[in-house]
């Protein structure tokens, strides 16, 4: 039989000679077959990864094969990680020049390379926060409150500590946590920390009770007292602790974003009559301190 002759065609050869010569998918067959919808066809014609195919009558988009291939290569390309943008650039010189150019395939060596860091920091991040979430379940932390501190702030709380107390407590460790520095966060977990334990815990609670409590109707003899009580459990925290000794104004650390902040939160806590009382604990526990233990070693 004559070779050239259909009828003695094999499959592969039926298949072609009767295929249609004008293969035409409109827009939602082309979607199935790439595994795309058909809004991401319309989002890749609007930024050009695209071209536009011919209408039919109707007004519907018809597509070939070729256009059957530039999407699969699309979906290839984005499936690896590469924006969209760069993609484009890409295809356009693989357009220009072919896949063999030796300019194309530095460029996309580099894509690529640039594609591999990005995708590194980004499983450093996940994981970064992964170990978070890590340290809030075996430390049973709450959202409003960074792990590393759940225990000592238990502790303060079976100590007596207010819940109001807690509260800004709280506040106070995200302001540090968040904009404070390395120095910053290790003072603040060893005070909360020291004070969890502190024998004298319960007072320092107390007293800080005796604060909130006051008014403009709270006799002098009263804030006279609150007064000496605080300043001396305070120099005896102070001298018991592991933390540096505040004895110096011109600190330039007190201008620093967080230092300022801080106070202005403490500041937020405290009526009229008691931020004055306040400022005089301070100003009293600093003069003592300054006065009967050795100032800080220099270096």
């Amino acid at each position: 039989m004559d070779s050239s002759s259909p009828e003695s065609y094999g499959p592969a050869a039926k298949a072609f000679a009767n295929h249609p010569r004008r293969l035409a998918l409109k827009s939602q067959q082309l979607a199935d077959l790439a595994g795309v919808s058909v809004r991401t066809l319309r989002h890749y014609h609007q930024i050009g990864l695209l071209s536009e195919p011919p209408r039919s009558t109707g007004g519907y988009r018809l597509y070939g094969p070729r256009d059957v291939v530039r999407v699969l290569r699309i979906r290839r390309l984005a499936g690896s990680g590469l924006p969209l943008s760069q993609i484009g650039e890409l295809l356009r010189q693989a357009d220009q020049a072919g896949a063999a150019d030796s300019a194309e395939g530095a460029e996309f060596e580099a894509m690529l390379s640039e594609l591999d860091r990005h995708l590194a920091d980004q499983i450093a991040e996940l994981q970064s926060r992964r170990e978070l979430l890590a340290n809030l379940r075996a430390a049973g932390g709450s959202a409003d409150l960074p792990p590393g501190y759940v225990d000592a702030i238990n502790a303060l709380r079976a100590g007596g500590l207010g819940e109001q107390d807690m509260r800004e407590l709280r506040d106070l460790i995200e302001l540090t946590e968040g904009l404070g520095s390395a120095q910053d966060r290790a003072e603040l977990t060893t005070a909360i920390r020291e004070l969890a334990v502190h024998p004298n815990a319960d007072l320092v609670a107390s007293l800080d009770q005796r604060l909130r409590d006051l008014n403009s109707s709270t006799s002098p003899a009263e804030v006279e007292a609150l007064v000496s009580d605080s300043v001396e459990a305070l120099f005896q925290y102070f001298r018991e602790s592991s933390l540096p000794v505040p004895t110096t104004p011109e600190d330039p650390s007190w201008d620093r974003p967080h230092s300022v902040l801080a106070l202005s939160l403490a500041d937020s806590w405290l009526s009229a009559p008691q931020r004055q009382v306040f400022q005089r604990i301070l100003a009293e526990v600093e003069a003592r301190l300054a006065a009967e233990l050795p100032p800080p070693a220099t270096t």
